[in-house]
């Protein structure tokens, strides 16, 4: 366990999650508030723990702990371990410790929050490039642009053209490249016909599409197969990864027909068990008692 600065803390996070900018904020407001904070690294977790202060009428110390998992592989129970372990050596714990670690995994850091119900797929980019002269990457110049894409959709009686216009319709281009997504659209004639954000790092084995959406005025015009060729064409020797609601035939369909395989769960578990004096899945939250105090 490192305690780490918060330019060390911003700088592992950039690279590999879109939370990066929420987490520089949290932190601010953090000191804003005047609370006790830590930041760790761990084998592979990065961790921001601060303490919310005494639980009232009663001699206990409320600490809670976002825990990022930076890599696929790393023992986010033994991180939890050592996190608390951490916690009853700080001078603000008391013999009474309430300790809540809320865990993110690689899978729901690349953009949204992914769960189980999700099918995923592996796309191979052969190590080919893919060029189309109606494809470039979006600035904060074409937010109005999007804004005429979703605005026709957010009534949909279709609840996955819904979701994706809604989610084009709240688009801040510039923090979500600021926090490491990429956002190129598909242009007719000056106007987008079409949207799909992903995650790029060479210095990751996977990257990561993250969101797609195509007008309906404009399906089944290959546009949706250009942007997602175009987005893998930034790192075509990599292996992508792409998740798509079950129900989402249109996008499944899409995936498969670029050679795209359904694989199950690759990612991380994206709930944890954590088993120090009990086991917890997901949000944990468990009671640490010091040692010499009798339970």
């Amino acid at each position: 366990m490192k305690l780490i600065t918060e330019e060390e803390f911003l700088e592992i996070l950039k690279p590999i999650t879109v939370h990066h900018n929420v987490c520089n904020s949290y932190v601010n407001w953090i000191k804003e508030k005047d609370k006790p904070y830590w930041l760790l690294r761990f084998d592979g977790c990065v961790m921001l723990v601060y303490t919310w202060g005494l639980i009232e009428d009663e001699d206990i110390t409320e600490f809670l702990c976002i825990v990022f998992a930076t890599k696929c592989d790393c023992d986010i129970n033994a991180c939890l371990c050592e996190a608390v372990e951490f916690i009853k050596a700080t001078p603000y714990a008391v013999p009474k410790i309430t300790f809540t670690a809320e865990i993110y995994t690689i899978g729901e850091m690349q953009g949204r929050f992914y769960g189980h119900d999700k099918k995923k797929y592996v796309i191979k980019g052969n190590g080919a490039i893919y060029f189309d002269p109606c494809v470039r990457h979006l600035t904060d110049a074409d937010s109005d642009l999007l804004k005429e894409l979703s605005e026709p959709w957010l009534e949909s009686d279709d609840e996955f053209i819904k979701q994706q216009a809604w989610w084009v319709e709240n688009l801040n281009i510039d923090g979500a490249i600021q926090s490491g997504l990429n956002l190129i659209g598909y242009f007719i004639d000056s106007k987008i016909c079409g949207v799909v954000s992903y995650k790029f790092n060479k210095a990751m084995d996977t990257m990561y599409l993250a969101d797609l959406f195509v007008s309906p005025y404009y399906h089944r015009r290959g546009i949706g197969k250009a942007l997602v060729k175009s987005a893998i064409s930034a790192a075509p020797e990599k292996e992508w990864s792409y998740q798509a609601d079950p129900g989402n035939d249109k996008s499944c369909r899409l995936v498969e027909s670029l050679g795209g395989v359904y694989s199950g769960d690759r990612f991380c578990p994206q709930s944890v068990m954590l088993n120090l004096e009990e086991s917890y899945v997901g949000k944990v939250i468990l009671t640490v008692y010091d040692e010499n105090n009798d339970i």
